[in-house]
């Protein structure tokens, strides 16, 4: 949301996405903005605690702590973004039998 607010002062309809979908023992979350997106330089470090490109608010944990919280129950967690046009994250996780 906090880049949605930078991109534009207001959401036009569809500028938050949130996809769910489960493939045979994996499920899938999918959340794309059409935001600011991250620049290419930035994108290797945004999972490293304490990185933030936020100078105003953020501490660079949040990303760090989704990682690792997604990593321990045998998930990961990636980023496809382009600069100016968004960002989408998408977490994967075992589905427990």
């Amino acid at each position: 949301m906090h880049s949605l607010t930078a991109a534009d002062s207001r959401y036009p309809l569809g500028a938050l996405r949130i996809k769910v979908e489960r493939n045979k023992m994996k499920g899938r979350i999918e959340v794309s903005d059409e935001g600011l997106g991250i620049a290419p330089a930035l994108l290797p470090r945004i999972f490293k605690p304490f990185f933030s490109n936020d100078r105003d608010t953020g501490h660079g944990l949040g990303l760090a702590f989704c990682q690792q919280v997604v990593q321990s129950a045998g998930g990961s967690i990636q980023v496809k973004s382009e600069y100016a046009a968004g960002a989408t994250f998408a977490v994967t996780l075992p589905i427990a039998a």
